[in-house]
């Protein structure tokens, strides 16, 4: 992977402490400069020739390399001074640790069980007259809505417990908008104003 050319002002307090920059007074650039058609031997002078262009920025105090973008949460990227041309993990001035922050509930687990379950209980009502189309549209919302939450714990972004959440909370909204749909269907409904004696 290329290294990215990072700059900002918090870069300096970065290379003193573990992670030190602040993101709102930073800028990260990201470059591909193999995918862009450098070689091996041409990246070294091309991201110098970025380092300096970035450098006459008004406002930027200092520029760096990073060997991976900064803030993913893939790993922790190492953090290099302006100076170093080997970008070995052994060179850096410092590294950047991400803090995982996982949600509760899982928002995609509850809102595909209010959206497909909702969809499912207006089919049912208004279009399916069998049992076996009920039982198939019921069905069918229950494997998308089982895929959504399974796909938050493959994709890693969500714990057991957060889709489980996400799911209970779901329940609940669904539960709300299908008893409030079905008092309002079964209330009579008037015919207008009444005639005064």
């Amino acid at each position: 992977m290329s290294p990215f050319p990072f700059s900002g002002a918090g870069l300096v307090q970065a290379q003193h402490d573990n992670f030190g920059f602040e993101p709102q007074h930073a800028m990260l650039v990201g470059a591909d400069l193999k995918m862009a058609g450098y070689s091996r031997d041409q990246v070294p002078p091309m991201q110098k020739r970025m380092m300096d262009a970035v450098e006459t920025i008004p406002g930027v105090e200092s520029v760096g390399l990073s060997d991976a973008l900064l803030l993913n949460d893939q790993n922790p990227s190492n953090i290099f001074s302006d100076s170093t041309t080997d970008l070995r993990p052994s060179n850096a001035t410092a590294t950047a640790y991400i803090l995982h922050s996982y949600s509760f509930p899982s928002g995609h687990a509850m809102g595909s069980l209010v959206g497909y379950g909702m969809l499912a209980y207006l089919l049912v009502i208004s279009w399916a007259d069998r049992w076996q189309v009920r039982v198939a549209i019921v069905s069918i919302a229950a494997l998308l809505i089982l895929a959504i939450g399974v796909s938050r714990l493959y994709l890693g972004v969500h714990y057991f417990s957060d889709v489980v959440g996400g799911y209970a909370a779901g329940v609940l909204w669904l539960s709300a908008y299908i008893t409030g749909l079905e008092i309002a269907r079964r209330q009579p409904h008037s015919q207008g104003p009444e005639k005064r004696r």
